[in-house]
Parts: structure tokens; sequence; C-alpha cells
């Protein structure tokens, strides 16, 4: 889908090719975007938090919950360039889940830890206590979880190539909803 590039800040101006590329209800897209226009590299911090926090909140309110989960998957942000060229020469060594796993931990592809349990796989990022790299700087209370499915998004991609399986997953806590870290659990989808 075509669009015309509207929003100054990047994270604004990638959720809102989302929500067109999802075909959200433009009237829903206006409500959810509202003020963004105003939100560029200048503005402060907190500004910029608050307008994503408001962001989030009209998304629960006015989205349903999976296809909101959706459209922030596609706002995913570094799954190119030297992560993608890591998990492809994880994916070509041949070796077993367990040990591509263990090569994941070993690079720190996913922050703190990548591990198996039976048939899934749950990622940690952070130390309990410790701060996201997502939390939207300046933040005074928590963002809706909904923010964090972008970085599932992230996860998911990347981890599907270095496995060469496809995944279902989802967010399980993260340190800008108000968690002690951020957790996502996946599993592999049998065919």
């Amino acid at each position: 889908m075509e669009y015309k590039h509207k929003y100054p800040f990047g994270r604004i101006e990638v959720l809102y090719r989302e929500l067109l590329n999802h075909k959200i209800d433009p009237s829903v897209i206006d409500q959810i975007m509202d003020g963004g226009e105003k939100v560029d590299r200048n503005t402060s911090l907190t500004k910029k938090a608050e307008w994503i926090k408001q962001a989030m909140d009209k998304m629960d309110k006015l989205i349903e919950k999976d296809l909101r989960y959706k459209v922030r998957e596609k706002c995913a942000c570094c799954t190119g360039g030297l992560r993608l060229k890591a998990m492809k020469k994880i994916a070509a060594s041949g070796a077993s889940t367990e040990d591509r796993i263990k090569e994941i931990n070993r690079i720190h592809m996913f922050g703190l830890s990548t591990e198996p349990e039976g048939t899934k796989i749950h990622v940690t990022f952070g130390e309990p206590g410790s701060k996201c790299v997502c939390t939207p700087k300046g933040s005074k209370e928590p963002v809706s979880i909904t923010w964090c499915y972008c970085c599932k998004g992230h996860v998911h991609k990347l981890l599907e190539v270095a496995l060469e399986q496809k995944l279902t997953g989802k967010v399980i806590c993260s340190s800008c909803s108000g968690g002690e870290n951020c957790q996502f659990e996946f599993e592999i989808i049998k065919s």
C-alpha cells in the first residue's frame, strides 16, 4: 500500500504505516494518530512518551487484541543487517534446535537468555528490575503491553530465521508495562 510520509518522528511514522497496511478504519487511525504530526526529534522525551502511551491506550480501546498486536509486531526494528546475517549463519550450521539456541545465547542476540523448555522457547531481556531499551525515554508511568509487541516481532522474526521453523508467540511481561523485565514465550508450530 502506498502512503504519504506524514509524521516526522520515525516510530510514529512506522505505526501510521502499519495501521494503514492492516486496513484499520481511517477514522480509528485518525483517533490513534491525533497529535502525532507535532512530535519530532526536538520534542521533549516526556512529551514523546506521553504521546506513545496515549496512542497505545487508544489502540487498546479501538482495535481488537489480536489485530493490534499484529500491527505492533510489524513495527519491529532491527530485523535486518548484522542481526539477520548472524541468524542466517546459525541456520546454515544445520545444528539441532538446542545447539542453535546455545549459539543465540553465546552471541547475546536476545538480551539475557533464550531457553528451551519442552516445546516452548523463553526469551528474557534484562535482569529483574532493569529498564527495557524500548521504554519510551521520559516515561513516567507504565505503557500498555501493546507497545511491546514490536519487540516481540523483532525476536519472532529473527528466531524463525535461526531455527528455520515457524513459531507462534506472546509477550509474557515487559518492564515498560510494569514487569520486572521483558519476557517472551514462543512455541514451534508443528506441521
